[in-house]
């Protein structure tokens, strides 16, 4: 299917790949555990999952938006260096290797320190409660990270991940006017890149305000998790399905551009056929003279039409002038022939 292939579905394998990863973020989110080993564990992994997802999801969709972008804006040199598949898939995988690096040396930095771990934190949501005939009061608590470092971690990661973001989304209106069916992805994206920055605010702001309610915080930021990712699969993987219904093969894919052109690829189109007119007009002239000066070397006997033909066939014994099985004299018998046949 061309509609399939002109959307690139090794960087859509991607996208459903960093999805799966937030989906598993979820998971890990609402997994009850007493142990604090492996609630320091879980609550270490969710960075992670959170950053690989993130990447795999918008640089795929930063680096779709840079293809359609040289498409219509940059050189021919550009476009069939950068826009092979393989180049996008090493831009996504060199985002994912910047967020392993991050998040490692954080790690790491945090085990020597000491202060990967949890500590109990009373539950806000249900400080206590009275259980049994004998009315005993238990209080409760729950698993909390600890890490001093923590804040500077999402610091980072939210400052670069939102700088992509701001450029998908220059991007996704500088490419707004385009009307290629499988390249038209701006508006999505930029829907997109709303609903998951509003999704975005409201778990960063769940974090740091209802960490201590073991309920609401899951319920909010997995909800959230959830709403994001599954838009972003709607928006990205809908509207290539419903045109794929309408059309299967391809044939209605529209290659129409209003005002796509930059005022750069305007002079260069321009320059481009100036020098088109040029060529022309000097093979106008060479054949003109090239033709005067065969004609003195016709037979006097040959007509308009026959010196044409003659000059014709001349120049293609010509190119074919070479000795054979024969004889050397063979395009020379040829000639001859052809001279008392135009003459006839």
């Amino acid at each position: 299917y061309r509609l399939i292939r002109l959307s690139s579905p090794n960087l859509n394998y991607l996208i459903g790949l960093g999805a799966i990863v937030l989906y598993l973020n979820v998971i890990v989110l609402v997994i009850p555990t007493t142990n604090p080993e492996f609630a320091a564990v879980l609550c270490n992994f969710n960075p992670w999952l959170t950053s690989l997802g993130y990447s795999l999801c918008y640089g795929t969709i930063l680096i779709k938006m840079i293809r359609v972008w040289l498409i219509f804006n940059k050189p021919l040199g550009l476009k069939a260096t950068f826009l092979q598949d393989y180049a996008m898939v090493l831009f996504v995988l060199s985002l994912v290797v910047i967020d392993v690096v991050i998040l490692g040396v954080y790690t790491l930095t945090e085990m020597v320190k000491g202060d990967l771990g949890v500590k109990l934190t009373p539950n806000r949501e249900m400080p206590e409660e009275i259980i049994g005939p004998t009315a005993e009061i238990h209080e409760n608590f729950l698993y909390e990270c600890e890490s001093k470092g923590r804040v500077v971690l999402y610091a980072v990661l939210f400052g670069y991940k939102g700088l992509l973001t701001v450029i998908a989304l220059l991007l996704a209106f500088h490419t707004r006017k385009v009307k290629v069916k499988g390249l038209d992805d701006s508006k999505y994206i930029a829907a997109s890149i709303y609903v998951t920055s509003i999704v975005l605010a409201v778990i960063i702001v769940s974090t740091y305000t209802l960490n201590d309610y073991v309920n609401a915080y899951p319920a909010v930021v997995g909800v959230g998790f959830l709403f994001g990712t599954t838009v972003i699969l709607a928006l990205v993987f809908t509207p290539r399905m419903v045109e794929l219904y309408k059309d299967p093969e391809g044939d209605k894919i529209m290659i129409g551009m209003s005002s796509t052109l930059n005022r750069g690829s305007e002079n260069e189109v321009i320059e481009l056929r100036r020098r088109i007119s040029e060529l022309e007009k000097n093979l106008k002239q060479r054949s003109s003279s090239l033709i005067s000066a065969n004609s003195d070397t016709l037979p006097a006997e040959c007509n308009g039409g026959d010196q044409r033909r003659y000059i014709e066939v001349e120049s293609k014994l010509t190119r074919n002038d070479q000795p054979s099985s024969n004889g050397p004299h063979r395009n020379q018998k040829s000639r001859m022939f052809i001279q008392d046949t135009l003459t006839v």
